[in-house]
């Protein structure tokens, strides 16, 4: 089926922590074509949009984290509709010790709705990459590449754009205004290995 101007999309990066628990995280875009796109071109162009933007870790990750799968889904309301999936080409290439699961680089995204604010948190970081109470100045550069990527708008040809933002169940989707901040002092997120707990 056809993924048509104005549609909502979503994007769920899944990864596996050198213990087994999942290392999860979601982008959500808006379709902005000047024609009709097939899921499978969709699919393609956001496999491609999400290498480039994880692309800019892969020196600072755990060498042995591993990111395993992107799945796609459109907005159908009430439902998320799947769409597809593509295979990831990243590989983390960082040496040391990693950091906890729950450890990790915080950072957010605005949009044109106060208070509909996107968050991220990359896991997979390494005691090296920390420096005092800080991330070192490599990982900062690092995040900060990823970041701007993720906030950024996707245009991968002529009359195709991937408007980037935040999906709000009340709202609907918001556009990123571009304003993110970086939390260059280590953050904590709950992970949990599959199965266990509710």
């Amino acid at each position: 089926m056809a993924i048509a101007n104005g549609a909502d999309l979503k994007a769920v990066v899944i990864g596996t922590m050198p213990n087994g628990g999942q290392h999860i995280n979601v982008f959500y875009y808006e379709a902005d074509f000047s024609e009709e796109q097939g899921e499978a071109t969709v699919v393609e162009d956001l496999t491609a949009k999400l290498d480039n933007v994880y692309g800019e870790l892969e020196d600072i990750l755990e060498q042995s984290m591993t990111f395993d799968q992107y799945a796609f889904y459109k907005r159908e309301p009430p439902d998320w509709v799947w769409i597809g999936e593509g295979t990831p080409d990243i590989t983390p290439a960082g040496s040391g010790t990693q950091l906890p699961d729950g450890v990790a680089a915080v950072m957010r995204m605005y949009t044109e709705r106060n208070k509909t604010i996107g968050r991220k948190f990359i896991g997979g970081l390494r005691e090296e990459g920390w420096t005092g109470d800080e991330w070192s100045p490599t990982e900062v550069t690092a995040l900060g590449l990823f970041l701007a990527k993720w906030a950024d708008d996707y245009d991968p040809r002529e009359g195709v754009t991937y408007t980037a933002g935040v999906y709000s169940e009340v709202y609907g989707f918001q556009d990123a205004t571009g304003v993110v901040v970086l939390n260059t002092i280590p953050g904590y997120q709950r992970r949990r290995k599959p199965g266990v707990g509710a």
